[in-house]
Order: C-alpha cells, then sequence, then structure tokens
C-alpha cells in the first residue's frame, strides 16, 4: 500500500480550537484514540514526527505488515508538504519501492523521513552511513543476532535497502563482530554465510 499521510493537515487538526469536532476523523485515521495521546502544544515539525510515529505504529499493529516506511515529500522551499507511507507484507516490496524513489532522485538521495520527535526532517546520502550505523547500533547492539533483524531494521529505519553500508562503517570502528558459517567471507557480508552478528554499545 502506498498511502497520503497529510501529517501537517493532521497536527492541525489537533492543534484546533475546538478539537472535539474532530474526533471522528482522528478515529478513523488512527483507528482508535491513540491520538489522544499526542501533544497538541508541540511546536509543529514535533508535533507531525509524532503523527508520523503514531501513524507507522499502528500500521505495523496490523495483520502481516512487517514493513514501513515514509517519504517525505517537501515544497521548492524545503517546507514539508506531506509523506508518502509505504506498507507492505513483503521485504522485497519496499525494497523496490525505495529502489523506484532513488531513480526518480538522479542526485542518488531523497529526503528520508527521521520521524524521531522532536528532529527536523533529513536529507540522507547514500555515500555516508555513519548516522544511520549509529542508530542501528543503539537500537540492535549488545546481543547476539540474525541477518535478517539487521535487514528488516535497515528497510524499516533508515532510507537503505540492506545494513551493508552500515556493518562495514561500524566494523572499521571494531564494533561489529560476525558468526560465520564455515569459512568467513574474504569481503562483505553475504546473508548465507552469516550465523549471526553482535554490535558493540
Amino acid at each position: 500500500m502506498l498511502l497520503n499521510l497529510d501529517s501537517d493537515g493532521i497536527g492541525r487538526l489537533i492543534t484546533a480550537q475546538g478539537f472535539e469536532r474532530n474526533q471522528a476523523n482522528l478515529d478513523s485515521l488512527f483507528g482508535d484514540r491513540s491520538w489522544i495521546e499526542l501533544n497538541p502544544a508541540a511546536a509543529m515539525p514535533s508535533l507531525c514526527a509524532a503523527v508520523l510515529t503514531l501513524y507507522k505504529q499502528r500500521l505495523r499493529s496490523l495483520r502481516q505488515v512487517r514493513y514501513v516506511f515514509a517519504f517525505a515529500m517537501n515544497s521548492r522551499q524545503g517546507q514539508l508538504n506531506y509523506h508518502l507511507v509505504f506498507a507492505s507484507q513483503h521485504r522485497l516490496g519496499l525494497e523496490k519501492m525505495k529502489e523506484t524513489m532513488k531513480a526518480v532522485d538522479q542526485t542518488g538521495s531523497y529526503s528520508f523521513s527521521d520521524d524521531t520527535v522532536g528532529q527536523e526532517l533529513l536529507q540522507f546520502d547514500f555515500n555516508e552511513p555513519a548516522r544511520c550505523a549509529v542508530k542501528m547500533q543503539a537500537a540492535l547492539g549488545g546481543a547476539w543476532r540474525p541477518y535478517s533483524e539487521f535487514h528488516d531494521y535497515a528497510l524499516n529505519e533508515t532510507p537503505f535497502i540492506n545494513p551493508k553500508a552500515m556493518l562495514r562503517h561500524l566494523k572499521t570502528l571494531g564494533k561489529l563482530h560476525v558468526s560465520w558459517r564455515g569459512q568467513p567471507a574474504k569481503t562483505g557480508f553475504p546473508e548465507d554465510k552469516i550465523s549471526s552478528i553482535l554490535i558493540l554499545k
């Protein structure tokens, strides 16, 4: 599914005087009353990020929806217009969607919507995995995990299609250990040869 989410418009509904009139619409958008936890006093960029975070959580609560990713669609002035939110039950669907978005933007980057509350939307460069690697380390570090967890994290939480650039970055920092099936790979991170991965905190 590809959904058009007017997070700014939803934020305005939440901050409007007499917002009670909008309750039915908000209930319908989120599928429940979870939107009540959104802070109407927050600055609009933070409120938009919170709206997107909650919307993605609600999508992931649906049966078989494993992959959710948002593309920020900005005006020429760099202001947020809306989000395109992609949801799929299969990894390949999101991989192909990201490839398509990258192809549309011939510079090799698109506006990945980092919906961390309180942060501005950031432009991500596919040649600079360091920022995403730090976030992946915080989220998945400290325990041995199968490669699939890192792949799913990369798809859902970063502009990357797989975690390999981030894993390479963490390896150069001495923060990565790999348990191999048989002989270690000479280069890269071939999924079929990896038993599990540990990122040091």
